[in-house]
């Protein structure tokens, strides 16, 4: 055994709540560890090695639980192990957080795990001992402190993903094992987000969605019962657009095949005409999506109906003398502009006008725009209105990721043709707005209004291509590491299928089944929700550091 001076042992004594000779059997246990100070370890309970100790929901928070939750080899399942000061102790370190285990004080029968910052007492130190009657990397984990001099031991509550882990007295016969946990050295990974992150998002997002259809004339990302539903088209046109910047970001040509299998089934469900649809907004998304294929890929197809549709949308959409578009043609909506539709159609004339050389595009999204900063934006904050009756001329000022997305595209590309500095005010201060707006307190995207309601659960994915777009075209980095954390948020929440539901600040849930407050939302089958993530992974600039 190795020598601890008089002062060492008075000072683990004041620090663990032991007597000398508890602490003296302390040190002789810990000596026996192979453990290595400093490393990464996966932390599994021996009962079910699926399953790893987990900081709930990836969180930052202090005081968040640590549960056991279905492995899916992310850093919040991974801990440093550091021997404290007097080398006797452990401290068990979050590898994503930054935080430590701590147990609940008073220590007693029951008492669970937390994560806090601080290292400096006796609620953070753990015991770390072999199990060697069961095999190799099995152990015991103990906290320093004991229970009416009895020692306790850390166990697993019932099978189910999120159980608590807590603390009880050694256990004996059938409920022995709930007692041991195997420790597996892994290898370090940094908390960055890398290429392989995101190919590994889009791979498991299309091994899960992408699928040949029925009709056989191509793939689908949509839900076979939701292929007719035209409320759903402008869905898959905003996936195909992810599809889009895959391939621009990636320049993998597999992603061009992609896009043509999904525009084929597309045409074959929708026909190429899309008027029969009321809603123009939902037109005019596929049209963002064609044009721009076709300046991606050269394919004629794709711009000759991104024209046709968008031509015919906006001679029936402009309402006059306001100068803006309906949302809808619906009876009850013909006097209602929207966010939703003057936007992308500001970025949809913009793409126009580069594929074609008409000018007349530029005008056109130049004069929408001036209509949509006087009716729906707010110039003083960054803010983009959702909508405005025209009738009363009171607009419902809520925003939301997508139209503060496509408001940003619509500026970044008409300062880039025009040179106008209003424009790139505008696209500062709707990007700052976006950011202070639809960040917490850990500074990572959040969007609660846009968690369960259907249409509203893939809205910050559009956000991010603009993002993107933002960055690069104004050589601004400045909200490149809020990408970043929003993006290793939603990693660390994915299940182990690499699913990640559009709450990434929530772990997603191995049945693929949201708990919303009103109803569970059921996403095994529907890619819109889960599509955020994939097009975070995507469009954020990968930078070498």
């Amino acid at each position: 055994m190795k020598k601890i001076t008089l002062w060492a042992l008075s000072a683990m004594t004041m620090l663990a709540g032991c007597s000398a000779s508890e602490v003296s059997s302390l040190v002789e246990e810990a000596q026996a560890s192979d453990l290595i100070s400093g490393a990464v370890y996966k932390i599994s309970p021996y009962s079910d090695e699926t399953r790893s100790m987990f900081v709930r929901n990836a969180s930052f928070d202090e005081g968040t639980e640590i549960v056991a939750w279905t492995d899916t080899k992310v850093n919040a399942q991974r801990w440093r192990l550091t021997k404290d000061p007097t080398g006797v102790y452990f401290y068990l370190t979050n590898v994503y957080t930054g935080k430590s285990v701590h147990i609940q004080s008073p220590v007693s029968l029951g008492a669970r795990l937390r994560q806090y910052g601080k290292e400096n007492d006796y609620t953070y130190k753990w015991t770390i001992t072999k199990a060697e009657q069961v095999g190799p990397d099995c152990y015991y984990i103990s906290p320093s402190s004991l229970a009416s001099g009895e020692r306790l031991y850390l166990e697993i509550g019932g099978g189910e993903d999120g159980t608590n882990i807590q603390s009880y007295i050694k256990r004996t016969g059938d409920q022995a094992d709930k007692q041991i946990w195997k420790l597996e050295r892994v290898q370090e990974a940094p908390n960055k987000f890398t290429s392989v992150m995101r190919d590994e998002i889009v791979r498991s997002w299309k091994a899960q969605y992408y699928k040949k259809s029925q009709n056989n004339a191509g793939y689908t990302l949509s839900d076979a019962e939701r292929l007719n539903n035209a409320s759903h088209q402008w869905q898959d046109a905003e996936m195909f657009e992810i599809v889009l910047d895959a391939y621009e970001t990636t320049q993998d040509p597999s992603y061009k095949e992609m896009f043509h299998q999904l525009y084929i089934n597309f045409v074959d469900e929708n026909q190429k005409n899309w008027l029969y649809n009321p809603f123009n907004d939902d037109i005019t998304w596929m049209v963002i999506a064609c044009v721009r294929a076709y300046l991606l890929f050269g394919t004629q197809e794709y711009l000759d109906v991104a024209k046709e549709n968008f031509d015919q949308m906006y001679a029936r959409a402009l309402m006059l003398p306001e100068g803006v578009l309906r949302w809808c043609e619906k009876e009850a909506e013909r006097d209602k502009t929207n966010s939703c539709i003057n936007c992308p159609a500001m970025v949809a004339s913009c793409y126009l006008a580069q594929a074609t050389g008409d000018e007349n595009y530029y005008e056109k999204a130049k004069n929408l725009y001036e209509k949509q900063s006087i009716y729906l934006y707010e110039s003083s904050t960054g803010m983009v209105y959702d909508c405005v009756t025209l009738t009363s001329l009171s607009p419902w000022k809520w925003a939301s990721t997508y139209n503060q997305g496509t408001f940003l595209g619509a500026s970044l590309m008409l300062y880039q043709h025009y040179k106008d500095a209003l424009y790139k005010t505008n696209a500062q201060m709707t990007a700052r707005y976006t950011i202070e707006h639809f960040s917490d307190d850990n500074g990572i995207l959040n969007a609660p209004d846009e968690r369960s309601d259907n249409d509203r659960r893939g809205f910050k994915g559009i956000l991010m291509r603009y993002l993107r777009s933002y960055i690069n075209i104004m050589d601004d980095t400045q909200y490149l590491p809020w990408m970043e954390a929003s993006a290793l948020q939603a990693y660390n929440n994915r299940n182990s299928k690499g699913i990640i539901w559009t709450v990434w600040e929530e772990k997603s849930a191995e049945n693929f089944v949201y708990k919303a407050s009103d109803k569970d939302v059921r996403y095994s089958n529907d890619p819109w929700g889960t599509s955020t993530a994939v097009s975070i992974a995507v469009n954020l600039p990968l930078i070498q550091k």
